[in-house]
């Protein structure tokens, strides 16, 4: 049988955020505390067993170009021998209503005098085209609507009915790597609310997989209130901030051209 080498990196961070003067674009920092441990698959494997806690720090940013779409790119730091980096397109799942924004006035320009017709060279050769590559895109999303009872992992009976949709989702699209995560707002300790979000994430993911989606191509993450998506200090933004996220990649590989 196949055996291999793990390695886990847990890490708990602090995020700020920032606003930019492009609408739709934010910009994070993260700074915390990580952890690196390894193991083996087989005891017959011989490797250096790894347990060691040091800095980790991150940068990203995230654009929301549609209404449903976002892209999110982002690399953290463990230390001085690893790192990740990450690079996914969002789509919002879910029904919630978006208040309508008035229209944009658009500024009056001055046209520039038309100039006088000139001849453009020939353009270059393109060069000779590349070889296909394989294209594994991973798709990163929130679930809208989906909530727990107070201080709880049970899921409430309307989150249930919105997961119903999230299954057929993922049937459709034949997964075969899907993640749930998890997150709180920062209301109680760091260790009350990581521990909660671990339990909220295992919950969404018994529950697909209690409905046909396969429990070898799920795993699920409990974040706690290191990733604020808004601020904390108002209820609009702490709502926000209590989200389930959703991860998944399709089991048939593009070839890009």
């Amino acid at each position: 049988p196949d055996a291999s080498i793990d390695y886990r990196t847990p890490s708990l961070m602090a995020v700020r955020w920032f606003n930019t003067t492009r609408p739709g674009l934010s910009a994070f920092a993260r700074l915390g505390l990580s952890a690196i441990d390894n193991s083996a698959s087989d005891a017959r494997i011989p490797y250096e067993k790894q347990t060691s806690m040091q800095l980790a720090a991150g940068l990203g940013a995230q654009l929301r170009f549609a209404r449903r779409l976002f892209l999110r790119a982002d690399i953290d730091f463990y230390d001085r021998d690893h790192y990740y980096a990450g690079l996914a397109i969002g789509a919002v799942l879910g029904g919630s209503r978006q208040r309508s924004r008035p229209a944009s006035v658009p500024a009056v320009t001055e046209q520039p005098e038309p100039q006088p017709e000139t001849t453009p060279p020939p353009p270059p050769l393109p060069p000779p085209p590349a070889a296909a590559e394989p294209v594994c895109e991973t798709v990163a999303s929130v679930i809208e609507g989906v909530r727990f009872e107070n201080n709880s992992d049970r899921l409430t009976e309307a989150s249930r009915s919105i997961l119903d949709e999230v299954v057929e989702t993922l049937r459709s699209v034949q997964t075969d790597a899907v993640t749930v995560r998890a997150h709180t707002d920062s209301a109680g300790s760091d260790a009350y609310n990581l521990g909660l979000s671990v339990r909220r994430a295992r919950t969404v993911a018994d529950y697909l997989v209690t409905h046909g989606i396969d429990e070898s191509h799920i795993r699920s993450e409990g974040l706690g209130e290191a990733q604020p998506v808004a601020d904390n200090d108002t209820a609009a933004g702490r709502a926000q901030n209590r989200r389930v996220e959703l991860l998944w990649r399709a089991e048939q590989c593009g070839v890009q051209d």
